[in-house]
């Protein structure tokens, strides 16, 4: 069985800066909190697939280490898909970038909370030169971030273990 492991030779692909913004809306909303994320891809010469970032309760894992990566997480890990991680996040608030994000270019975008139970941030993209790595940040707690504060994550990069490292060029 095949087993998402923690790739230590990669480190920091990814780097979140996540700010909390405050909700000038009524009482009546006093929950829904947006953040703006930023995301930059730090590898040397390593593209990342459409990267995406969704946010969902405590429940939520995209991925949980030494456990079989799921068919969805598959698929973004080897192909760049992230179409059926996304199905599974349902209607929570969800951002996926039309092109793929290049050494050293960054994203930036806006999510905002439906409901209060949505309170974690995951993220992930595939790193596009490799047979089934990715980089991504799993389940972040929000509530500890104020309106105004910053905060800034790196990600590391994992190995979905769906296919055969040769370790050869051409695979």
């Amino acid at each position: 069985m095949n087993m998402l492991t923690h790739k230590t030779l990669l480190t920091g692909a990814m780097i979140l800066a996540l700010s909390a913004c405050s909700n000038n809306d009524d009482d009546a909303v006093a929950t829904a909190q947006s953040y703006r994320i930023s995301i930059t891809n730090l590898t040397h010469a390593q593209p990342l697939s459409p990267p995406f970032a969704l946010l969902h309760d405590s429940s939520f894992k995209l991925w949980r280490i030494g456990e079989s990566a799921t068919t969805a997480l598959e698929m973004m890990a080897e192909g760049g898909d992230a179409s059926a991680l996304l199905v599974l996040a349902g209607s929570n608030p969800q951002f996926h970038a039309a092109v793929p994000l290049a050494p050293g270019a960054n994203t930036e975008f806006t999510l905002t909370m439906t409901q209060s139970s949505q309170n974690h941030l995951s993220l992930a993209g595939m790193l596009v030169n490799t047979n089934d790595a990715f980089s991504g940040i799993n389940s972040i707690e929000l509530d500890n971030l104020a309106a105004g504060q910053n905060a800034v994550y790196y990600s590391n990069v994992y190995d979905a273990g769906t296919e055969f490292n040769s370790e050869l060029a051409g695979t």
